[in-house]
Order: C-alpha cells, then structure tokens, then sequence
C-alpha cells in the first residue's frame, strides 16, 4: 500500500512540474515574441533589413509559430545594418554599451 501511494504522489508531483514548466515555457515565448516585436518595429521604421535564423526560421518554416520546446527567436542583419541597429537602440535607450549576441 505504501508503495502505491508513493508513485501515485511521484506522478502528481510530475504533473504539476511538467505543468509549471510549460507555463514558463509559455512566459518566455511571450517575452521573446514581444522583444522581437520592438526589433522589427525599429528596423522596419528604419528600413534596416534582417534574417530570421536557427530554431526561429525552423518554427515559421514548419509550425507558423513557435515549435514546442523553443523560447527564442534568433535574427541577423548585415555587419551595417547591425551597427546602425545598435546606434539607433543607444539612442532609444540612452545607454551607450548594448550587448547584443
């Protein structure tokens, strides 16, 4: 009996941090999404032109959205582009060091 109740508890704890981890999941798409939102509204303005890359290409290609496991969205602008990208971010934001990987 004590063996039953205790795989019955390991199974609802694994529930509830299979549950807990898809509503992280789902956080981080959502920040992700509206970061790469901001990006686009400033190239686009800006007519700087940019490339979605990685696991990001892969999810539109495929799935018109995020495929399951994936919480980024990765992009790549030409060696100009991208330093006109980040002057312009400095100046948005008043910060003169943007890290951007």
């Amino acid at each position: 009996m004590k063996y039953k109740s205790m795989v019955k508890e390991c199974r609802r704890m694994e529930k509830q941090a299979k549950a807990e981890s898809e509503k992280k999941l789902a956080l981080a798409q959502q920040a992700a999404l509206e970061l790469f939102d901001y990006f686009v509204e400033i190239c686009d303005s800006h007519g700087l032109q940019y490339i979605l890359i990685g696991d990001a290409l892969l999810s539109a290609e495929l799935s018109e959205g995020y495929l399951p496991w994936v919480s980024t969205i990765d992009v790549a602008l030409p060696i100009k582009q991208y330093s006109a990208f980040v002057d312009l971010l400095q100046k948005k934001t008043n910060h003169d060091e943007i890290y951007l990987i």
